[in-house]
């Protein structure tokens, strides 16, 4: 649930949410919200009850896990007849991860465990017992950092430092004060031509479908 603005603004619309984390921090942050059940620990150790939900959501989030067929297999059983599965993770097709590769925002091992595509997402929750009713490859929130972050990587800057900015995650202690410097630097400097780029980029992602981030609804078979 990281730090609960998803749940939030559901609970905002008289939903009834629950949230799991494996950060303490993070479930520290989302108890600050008020009004939502956490749970800190793996998803498969809560103590839910089957066919207890009627939507369970991984906003950036299953990408990082070890065991994915046993987490839907999970999620599968927690959900109601009628119950929506909604996934969202980077695009390993996407233009932007081909062209930049190991420079990709959303490659970033060890924290990334699997890279998915919307063809070998489907897959997977079909083999798990979930139709798929709906794919998206084009997201306003991810598409534009995504592309910047990525941009800023290719041209050798400190590897996802404007990630961990916007994040307010700590810096590594040992780092190259010299790279710190010429990473700055070169954001400053290459931010114009991020913007000018970007349009261009986000124009060809909508012909071809194929953004920056994956977002799959299913529901159980």
């Amino acid at each position: 649930c990281g730090n609960g603005l998803f749940l939030k603004k559901m609970r905002e619309r008289l939903w009834d949410c629950y949230g799991t984390d494996i950060s303490q921090y993070a479930i520290d942050l989302a108890g600050k919200h008020g009004g939502i059940k956490l749970f800190c620990g793996e998803m498969e150790d809560a103590k839910f009850s089957d066919s207890q939900f009627d939507v369970i959501t991984f906003w950036q989030s299953f990408e990082h896990i070890a065991k994915p067929s046993q987490i839907l297999q999970k999620a599968r059983s927690l959900l109601n007849d009628d119950g929506i599965l909604f996934i969202s993770v980077p695009n390993i097709e996407s233009i932007e991860a081909v062209m930049s590769m190991k420079k990709w925002f959303g490659f970033e091992p060890p924290f990334h465990l699997y890279w998915y595509s919307a063809r070998t997402l489907a897959l997977l929750l079909e083999k798990n017992g979930f139709h798929v009713i709906k794919i998206g490859k084009n997201s306003i929130e991810y598409n534009f950092p995504f592309f910047m972050q990525s941009f800023f990587n290719a041209l050798g800057g400190e590897h996802n430092y404007l990630s961990i900015i916007f994040k307010r995650q700590k810096p590594e202690c040992h780092y190259n004060p010299f790279l710190r410097i010429y990473t700055i630097v070169l954001m400053i400097m290459a931010f114009p031509i991020v913007l000018a780029i970007y349009p261009i980029l986000c124009f060809v992602n909508v012909i071809f479908n194929n953004g920056s981030v994956v977002e799959v609804f299913a529901k159980k078979r």
